[in-house]
């Protein structure tokens, strides 16, 4: 086989890989990090880490429980809430990293927004985390390429249903 030919069926298969991915949710909470990465100040929200109720939460021992650990910050709008869990994401993932930067494990977040509810469904949101585990995954799920297949074979535009989605997660 020709190095042209290897070429376009590696780019045959990463549009289906981003047209897959953006088909699993159109939230990017990834593309929002880097935004609000941008506009923390250094050491913003560095005193949360030695917080008893922080320590307490990310020294608990998971191993055995069928759900891993999860953060949930909530409280009034411009509380400093996401600036803050950036700053979290950003320990959680240099702590999930090898010394050459690789993930070990997934560190996995959504950013709600009060201002773009219409995007912000339960399926949107929680496909969101499953597309997240998707991108750092050496290799989708053959259930999720079986079903956005047949999707796609149908003609129809639609996305997957929340007991698909969470099916898919866990």
């Amino acid at each position: 086989m020709s190095l042209e030919i290897q070429n376009l069926e590696l780019e045959s298969r990463d549009r289906e890989f981003e047209d897959m991915v953006n088909w699993l949710s159109p939230l990017k909470p990834q593309n929002r990090h880097q935004t609000f990465q941008s506009r923390r100040l250094q050491n913003t929200g560095k005193l949360l880490f030695n917080h008893k109720t922080y320590q307490t939460w990310h020294g608990s021992d998971d191993a055995g429980h069928k759900y891993q650990k999860i953060l949930a910050c909530y409280g009034m709008p411009g509380a400093g809430k996401t600036i803050m869990m950036s700053n979290v994401i950003d320990q959680l993932s240099h702590e999930c990293s090898d010394p050459e930067g690789k993930a070990r494990k997934a560190v996995i977040y959504l950013y709600c927004d009060n201002q773009d509810q219409k995007n912000q469904t339960p399926v949107n949101m929680i496909a969101s985390l499953l597309r997240q585990l998707v991108l750092v995954a050496p290799k989708v799920p053959d259930d999720i390429f079986k079903i956005y297949h047949n999707h796609r074979a149908l003609g129809c535009n639609c996305t997957l249903e929340i007991n698909q989605t969470v099916e898919l997660l866990i």
